[in-house]
């Protein structure tokens, strides 16, 4: 049974890695750009892992976060993000 992953990454050159490298690994991956698409996507693919960068536009990652967790609250969510913030990786957890 192939895994599905949910990209959900603003930075495109990002995005097409992450993707790619889990294509790579044989997941079927979806993409989206911005917090509304992401979910909309999830709603869609209910994937069995999603990647959420914690800035982006229209919701950002931990608004993202409260949205999947409240439709599946066993939804296997990772929030990433480049500036090492750690209020904001306790309020994620």
């Amino acid at each position: 049974m192939q895994r599905s992953l949910l990209v959900i990454e603003a930075e495109s050159a990002l995005l097409r890695a992450i993707a790619a490298s889990f294509a790579a690994e044989g997941w079927q991956v979806v993409e989206a750009c911005d917090g509304r698409t992401g979910i909309e996507a999830y709603e869609r693919s209910r994937a069995d892992l999603v990647i959420v960068d914690a800035r982006l536009p229209i919701f950002d990652g931990l608004q993202v976060l409260d949205v999947l967790r409240q439709r599946d609250p066993e939804a296997a969510v990772i929030v990433i993000g480049g500036e090492g913030d750690v209020s904001g990786a306790v309020e994620a957890m």
